[in-house]
C-alpha cells in the first residue's frame, strides 16, 4: 500500500519533465537556442564600436613629424648684397622636429556619411541573421511533423500486430485442436514478423526525427501537440483567399523583403559617402617644433617655432571616377530588384501549389474514411470466410494488410495536411517571430 502511494506521487512528478510543445514553441525555442541567434548581439556591439570610432574624427588629432636632410644647396643673401662678417649662410645639412594639433572644422559630411553606411551595413547584416533564422524555421517544421507521421504510424503498426498476434493466438489454437493447417500459423508468424519489424524501423525513424527536433530546440524530454484539423482548414480557406486577393502584399512578413530593401538602403548610402570624399574638407591647426634652420630661412642655426591657423584641402581625385561608381551602385541596384522580382515569383508559384495540394487532400481525406469503414467490413467478411475454411490465408491476409494499409494512408494524409499548411504559414511567414 505505502509502494502504491509512493508510485503515485511520483507519476505527476515525472510527467511534468516532459514539456507538451507546439510547433510555434518550437520555432521560437529554435530561434533562441541557435547559435546565429547570438550574432545578434554581437553586431549591435559592433556597430557601437564602429560609431564611436567614427566619433573620434572630431577629436582633436595630435601628430609628430620629424625629418633629417642633406642637400647641395641653400639660400643665400649675400646675393642681396650682404657682406657683413657676421653673416653666416645657412647649413646644407637640415633637421627639423615638430608637433602638430589639429581639429576638424568641416568634413562636408564625410563622418555623417560613414555613420549612416556603418548603420545600413549592420542592418544588412542583422538581415541576414534574419534570413538564417528563417530557415532554421524549415527545419524545425520538417522535424516536427516527421515525427508526428512515425508516431501515428507506430499507433497503427501497434494495432496491426495487436490484431495478428490474436489472429495468430487463434489459429494456433486450432491447429493444435487439428482443425487449421500449420501453413496457415507460419504465413500469419511471418506476417506478425514483418510488422515487428516495421515497427522497429518506424521507431528508429521517429528517434532520428526527435533527436533532429531536440538538438534544434536545445530540449531533450518533450512532447509535441497535434495541430487541431478544423482550425487548420479554416486556415487554409484564409490563405487561399488572401492570396487570390492580396496581390504579393502576403508575402510582406518575409524577412527577405526586408533584406533586399535594407541593400538598396546600403548602397544608396554608399552613393552619399562617395560624394562627401569629393567636398572641401577644413580643419584648425597649431603645430610647433625646433629645427635648424626654423621659419626664418636666412638665420643659420637651431631655433623653435609656432604655426597656428586654418587649413582647406579640396581632392577632386574622387570626381574621376564618379560616373563608374555611380554605375556600378547602380547596377547593384538592379541586381537586387532582379532577386526580389525571383523572390516574388518563387513565393507565389510554391504558395499556390500548396494550397491546391492542401484541398485535394481535404477531399482524399473525405474519401479514405468511406474506404477504411468499406474495408473494415471485407476484413470481417474474409475472416469469417477464413474460418470457414472458403476464403485462402493469402486472400485473409491481403485483406488485413489492404485494411492496415488503408488506414496507414488516411493517418499519413491528414499529417501531410497539416504539414502543408505550417508550409504555408511558414511561405508567408505568419508567426513573425522576431528574435
Amino acid at each position: 500500500m505505502i509502494r502504491l502511494f509512493l508510485l503515485c506521487l511520483c507519476v505527476p512528478f515525472f510527467a511534468s519533465e516532459f514539456e507538451n510543445l507546439s510547433l510555434e514553441t518550437c520555432i521560437q525555442k529554435a530561434r533562441v537556442y541557435y547559435p546565429l541567434h547570438k550574432n545578434t548581439a554581437l553586431l549591435e556591439q559592433a556597430l557601437n564600436l564602429s560609431l564611436d570610432k567614427i566619433n573620434l574624427t572630431f577629436v582633436p588629432r595630435l601628430k609628430f613629424t620629424g625629418k633629417f636632410t642633406h642637400q647641395n644647396e641653400v639660400t643665400d643673401a649675400r646675393f642681396l648684397g650682404v657682406s657683413s662678417p657676421l653673416y653666416e649662410p645657412i647649413d646644407k645639412t637640415q633637421y627639423q622636429v615638430a608637433a602638430e594639433l589639429s581639429l576638424p572644422i568641416i568634413d562636408s559630411g564625410s563622418a555623417w556619411a560613414n555613420k549612416a553606411l556603418q548603420r545600413a551595413s549592420n542592418a544588412v547584416s542583422k538581415a541576414s541573421v534574419q534570413n538564417e533564422l528563417y530557415k532554421v524555421q524549415e527545419s524545425v517544421i520538417n522535424a516536427f511533423f516527421s515525427s508526428l507521421l512515425f508516431d501515428e504510424q507506430l499507433k497503427q503498426n501497434e494495432i496491426y500486430i495487436n490484431d495478428l498476434q490474436k489472429d495468430y493466438e487463434n489459429m494456433l489454437s486450432r491447429y493444435k485442436n487439428g482443425v487449421a493447417l500449420k501453413d496457415n500459423v507460419d504465413k500469419i508468424s511471418i506476417e506478425l514478423l514483418n510488422a515487428k519489424q516495421d515497427k522497429q524501423n518506424l521507431q528508429s525513424q521517429k528517434d532520428i526525427a526527435n533527436d533532429t527536433l531536440s538538438r534544434l530546440i536545445g530540449l531533450k524530454d518533450f512532447n509535441l501537440e497535434i495541430p487541431s484539423f478544423e482550425n487548420c482548414k479554416e486556415e487554409l480557406f484564409k490563405f487561399e483567399f488572401d492570396f487570390e486577393n492580396s496581390r504579393g502584399n502576403i508575402f510582406s512578413k518575409r524577412p527577405e523583403l526586408d533584406y533586399f530593401y535594407l541593400r538598396k538602403e546600403e548602397a544608396q548610402t554608399q552613393k552619399k559617402l562617395e560624394l562627401s570624399k569629393s567636398l572641401p574638407y577644413v580643419d584648425a591647426f597649431v603645430q610647433g617644433g625646433y629645427g635648424n634652420p626654423g621659419l626664418n630661412m636666412l638665420k643659420n642655426g637651431t631655433d623653435s617655432f609656432y604655426i597656428v591657423g586654418l587649413r582647406f584641402t579640396w581632392d577632386f581625385s574622387n570626381l574621376y571616377s564618379k560616373y563608374q561608381q555611380d554605375e556600378l551602385i547602380r547596377k547593384e541596384q538592379l541586381q537586387i530588384g532582379s532577386l526580389e522580382d525571383e523572390f516574388y515569383l518563387n513565393a507565389k508559384i510554391s504558395l499556390n501549389s500548396n494550397i491546391k495540394t492542401a484541398k485535394s487532400l481535404i477531399f482524399q481525406l473525405s474519401q479514405d474514411d468511406e474506404i477504411i469503414a468499406l474495408q473494415e467490413k471485407i476484413v470481417l467478411n474474409s475472416k469469417a470466410k477464413f474460418l470457414n475454411g472458403v476464403l485462402s490465408i493469402n486472400d485473409f491476409l491481403s485483406d488485413v494488410n489492404q485494411f492496415y494499409i488503408a488506414k496507414l494512408q488516411r493517418s499519413y494524409r491528414q499529417i501531410q495536411f497539416l504539414s502543408i499548411i505550417y508550409q504555408i504559414k511558414q511561405l508567408v511567414n505568419e508567426w513573425n517571430l522576431r528574435n
